[in-house]
């Protein structure tokens, strides 16, 4: 899966900064209840044109779309262990036991 985002480089003092965003759109239906908005979620055919510098602001404006593939989108509960941002490994997105307490 891939995400549409920005990025930059820019320097502050003697520092070199490197920024990047996820770009959102409207949630699709799945999703609504837990959020109005999601990642633009790129399709595999669009990758090599969102990255490529001859494409038009108006063709990158284009695919900011909700995503088209709503069946492919699985959800399912994980543990507040994710909400640290420290943590950056697979317990994030392992599914909740049952057991488990969510706070």
């Amino acid at each position: 899966m891939i995400m549409a985002g920005i990025w930059e480089i820019w320097q502050q003092e003697q520092e070199e900064i490197v920024s990047f965003t996820i770009i959102t759109s409207q949630a699709v239906p799945k999703l609504v209840r837990y959020c109005q908005r999601m990642p633009v979620i790129l399709p595999a055919s669009r990758h090599e044109e969102w990255l490529s510098q001859d494409t038009s602001m108006a063709r990158l404006n284009f695919m900011l779309l909700p995503y088209g593939h709503e069946e492919q989108l699985k959800i399912y509960p994980v543990s507040t262990y994710v909400n640290n941002p420290q943590h950056r490994d697979g317990r994030c997105i392992e599914p909740l036991d049952r057991d488990e307490k969510t706070h």
